[in-house]
């Protein structure tokens, strides 16, 4: 592109340049043969402006050099007390004073709890939506979405820094929330935050229905002993049509259940503005914004409003 062009602002050089990730190689292979031809190229000269000798151009900082931490620390650290310096920076004796809360103008909420003296970090982002949200045709949707939710590696680059900063995955779907967690060490506090928004922002679902189901079956299978006792109590304390009822029938798949069910379920509910980030841990909450800002406040949707259940009243017997 003419990247040269005088109207081309920074911030539009850089959208520019992140559309290029979503770009395949057949796509990049047609624009360089129609682009990159000899007789279309020319030679570009830049002088200095005589006229304003002293003018200049303030840059913003780069977000890569804005004090991330590298030192790994002494495992030994681990088994001493909280320092007097501990302390006074907001260490563990304050507790959930320490709190801070905010909201992206996306709509998403961030929680920041620097309660712990130990350099690591547990992330969480959980959405406002659950196995109660499925369609009445695609009942286990939730569950593709959460657990059938991988890496698109377009990524690439971002996936190996979170495995090589030991970054760990996690996925709970509950009746009416689904939680992707990520834990690692607070020096690779960077990778780990861009893993989560690579993962679950821009990760990608298959196609291939008997994989997905197996995958769900598995973890159906672990609690489904004691699943069925509280699915009755639920279906009889709020009726069998409840919502909140169907996450029982979430157990029995739907024919036919597909990663493009999980798909769908992702751009109706997993939205920015149906999220909450929480991290918990020892770590820098100002840094923490900062990663926060340049990796979240670009994140675009808005979720499907859920069905009004203000008006649902439990039994108070069993039908």
């Amino acid at each position: 592109r003419d990247l040269h062009r005088a109207s081309l602002t920074p911030a539009a050089v850089a959208a520019e340049l992140e559309g290029m990730r979503d770009l395949t190689r057949e796509t990049m292979v047609k624009i360089a043969d129609s682009a990159l031809q000899m007789d279309r190229a020319s030679v570009l000269v830049m002088k200095p402006q005589v006229t304003a000798p002293h003018a200049k151009t303030e840059l913003a900082p780069p977000i890569h050099d804005q004090g991330q931490r590298r030192d790994p620390p002494d495992p030994a650290l681990a088994q001493q007390p909280a320092t007097k310096e501990l302390v006074a920076q907001g260490g563990p004796t304050k507790g959930f004073a320490s709190m801070r809360t905010r909201k992206l103008p996306n709509g998403m909420t961030i929680v920041l709890l620097p309660i712990a003296s130990v350099p690591t970090v547990d992330i969480r982002m959980v959405f406002r939506a659950g196995a109660s949200d499925d369609p009445s045709d695609a009942s286990g949707a939730a569950k593709v979405a959460g657990h059938g939710l991988t890496w698109n590696l377009h990524h690439l680059n971002d996936l190996l820094l979170f495995a090589g900063a030991g970054g760990t995955q996690r996925v709970d779907v509950g009746t009416d929330h689904v939680a992707f967690g990520v834990r690692g060490m607070e020096m690779h506090l960077d990778a780990l935050l861009a893993g989560l928004r690579r993962w679950v922002a821009d990760g990608q679902y298959g196609h291939d229905t008997e994989a997905v189901a197996l995958a769900l079956r598995s973890t159906i299978k672990e609690g489904q002993h004691e699943g069925a006792l509280s699915d009755a109590w639920t279906a009889a304390l709020f009726g069998k049509d409840h919502p909140y009822a169907k996450f029982a029938s979430a157990r029995q798949l739907s024919p036919g259940l597909s990663g493009t069910d999980g798909k769908q379920f992702h751009d109706r509910h997993l939205t920015p503005d149906n999220a909450t980030l929480v991290i918990s841990g020892g770590f820098d909450p100002a840094l923490a914004d900062q990663w926060i800002d340049y990796l979240f406040k670009s994140w675009a949707g808005t979720a499907t409003p859920r069905s009004d259940r203000s008006r649902v009243v439990a039994r108070s017997t069993p039908p």
